[in-house]
């Protein structure tokens, strides 16, 4: 077998490595599969941990490889001065051990530095592993009232240091500094400055050399159009309260080396006590701060097989919709909190911002959609997602509301069935327009799981007042759905190539009166039905203060009217083109994944 002709590299890329372990492997690997030719000099601080075996037999490719092997620690600085002396080409790429690129990335980098005017240094748009934007990837100089906010973590509401709540620019845009766990810098400014300076062991040492660059009529430029994953204190995870000491000591350096000289005694003083300050509240987020489990993120997004995305994920529909395709090797939870339940299965999990935020280039796009939050959000997020390409098949969630409450006063409501019908709409015309294929499932009464309010808030009134309060006989029929069916069904629609229809009602598989509903509920909890029958003036009443209560503010006037309605649908042609079979009523299950019975 011939080997791949070497070229002359573009790049130099110095990756320092300190006991990362396996997110080494995965950082080289991804940056041999570079689409430039490159130079990846690999500088090991004296690893104790396996890490570097497993990049030591590596195949290179048409790109150089070599492995520096440092005899102790010598820090961060000093380990990329030592990189960058061994490579000659017109840039340096710092890639930290725990970065994840894209084939196209480091290329695409390039062209950017090359076409921004007096560029020093380039940094691109960094995600942590959630595809949430990583603090400090863009930042500005850390003032005495910035550093104060970044230490109290008020940047959602005040201007920090660090600027990932601010929108992100529509072109590359010159800034103060950038994050060194991904930084091209000019070789020649490199060299001029003498390199990163060696008084930082670890950390504040990328402030240092922008600021430098700056001073040195050069700029720092933030491009918002190449991105990269960052699982962020990979080298550190063992000892982190050591790295903080030594980040809040870089700090210090400099405070000490840039900002005393402009300030009076009292104001350097109090910036010296905001690095203590944020010293000790790093350490208690340490203790509190769930780590990411650290999965390999790119290789997921560029996949031959598009995934699946799942948006709404943390609700009761949503977590089981994830069981039911728990063994599927594809599947992106999303949800617009980046504080995520416990996977299920094999779904990595995104927050919805990612989408929102990452160039075109680097995420593929996804073969389906399954839209579970409220259907007046589909159609912008629908936007959002159909910028990386045609979604083949949407599956989206409404309300048989759309009917049963069309005749409502209560404004509340007459609003919501609003919003519903502007939903479908909008969703249905998006889809024409984009060529996919959409289906809308108006789920009737949802019950199980720990978030639907109907059946739930009927248990909560029965554990409280061991009764019911009735107006009525209660005649009218309903035909309550549980979480578990309509998630089967949902993973029977992505099975199937083309979606039958654009829509269908998925209710229970059983209609009964409201009133024996109710007793259902009471046998479940272990209790004698009992029913206390009102009049309208107290029932209104009761209703209006039960309305009062945290998650009862739902509960009006109207339902009293639909008591003796039937709210009964036709899920026949829902049998007939995909097998929807829901069960019986079964308020005992309360849900949750696995808990719910298997179809």
């Amino acid at each position: 077998m011939t080997k791949p002709e070497k070229h002359q590299p573009r790049c130099d890329v110095v990756v320092v490595n300190y006991n990362a372990g396996g997110f080494l492997a995965r950082c080289v690997e991804s940056a041999l599969r570079s689409d430039v030719p490159i130079s990846l000099i690999l500088v090991d601080n004296a690893s104790t941990d396996d890490s570097l075996e497993t990049v030591r037999d590596l195949e290179a490719g048409p790109h150089q490889f070599q492995i520096i092997e440092n005899s102790e620690n010598l820090g961060f600085s000093v380990a990329v001065n030592i990189g960058a002396r061994q490579g000659t080409s017109p840039f340096i790429l710092l890639l930290n051990p725990d970065c994840e690129i894209h084939p196209h990335t480091i290329g695409n980098l390039l062209s950017e530095a090359q076409e921004s005017e007096d560029m020093g240094i380039m940094g691109a748009l960094v995600f942590n592993e959630d595809g949430t934007e990583q603090r400090g990837c863009r930042r500005l100089e850390p003032t005495f009232t910035r550093s104060m906010v970044t230490a109290l973590r008020l940047g959602k509401y005040f201007q920090s240091v660090n600027l990932q709540y601010d929108d992100l620019p529509a072109e590359p845009q010159s800034i103060d500094a950038v994050s060194g766990a991904s930084m091209l810098i000019d070789r020649p400014v490199f060299e001029a400055l003498g390199g990163m300076d060696e008084g930082y062991f670890l950390h504040v040492e990328d402030l240092d050399i922008c600021r430098r660059v700056r001073e040195f009529g050069k700029k720092v430029y933030f491009t918002p159009n190449v991105s990269l994953f960052h699982h962020h204190g990979a080298s550190s995870h063992g000892v982190p309260y050591k790295t903080e000491w030594y980040k809040h000591q870089g700090m210090l350096r400099y405070q000490e080396k840039f900002q005393k000289p402009h300030q009076n005694a009292l104001r350097s003083l109090l910036t010296r006590g905001v690095v203590y300050i944020n010293f000790v509240l790093s350490i208690v987020r340490q203790h509190l701060v769930r780590r990411g489990k650290g999965e390999p993120v790119v290789k997921q997004l560029i996949s031959e097989k598009k995934p699946v995305i799942i948006t709404g994920a943390t609700s009761d529909l949503g977590q089981e919709v994830l069981n039911q395709l728990k063994r599927e090797p594809r599947v992106l939870a999303v949800s617009r909190s980046h504080k995520f339940p416990v996977s299920i299965g094999n779904e990595s999990w995104f927050c919805w911002s990612f989408f929102e935020k990452v160039p075109q280039a680097d995420f593929q796009g996804a073969h389906a959609w399954v839209a579970l939050s409220p259907i007046w959000s589909a159609p912008g997020l629908a936007n959002t997602l159909g910028r990386f390409g045609k979604l083949k098949n949407v599956i989206c969630f409404s309300s048989t509301s759309i009917t049963g409450k069309v005749d409502t006063t209560d404004s509340r409501e007459q609003a919501v069935v609003k919003q519903l019908i502007e939903g479908e709409r909008a969703l249905l015309e998006w889809g024409e327009s984009a060529g996919s294929d959409v289906t809308i499932c108006r789920a009737s009464m949802i019950y199980g799981g720990l978030h639907n309010q109907n059946i739930n808030m009927v248990k909560r009134l029965i554990r409280v007042f061991r009764f019911f309060p009735m107006l009525s006989r209660g005649n009218g029929l309903r035909q309550p759905v549980h979480v578990n069916d309509l998630a089967v069904a949902v993973h029977t629609l992505l099975r199937k190539p083309m979606l039958p229809k654009p829509g269908y009602t998925l209710a229970g598989g059983e209609q009964l009166s409201y009133r024996h509903m109710i007793e259902r509920v009471f046998i479940a909890q272990g209790q004698k039905p009992r029913f206390w029958v009102i009049s309208e003036g107290v029932f209104k009443g009761l209703l209006n203060v039960l309305s009062l209560f945290p998650g009862m503010s739902f509960l009006n006037s109207e339902m009293i009217k639909r008591m003796e309605r039937d709210l009964i649908y036709d899920i026949e042609p829902a049998r007939r083109d995909f097998e929807y079979a829901p069960g019986m009523f079964r308020p005992g299950e309360s849900g949750g994944p696995g808990q719910a019975r298997e179809n």
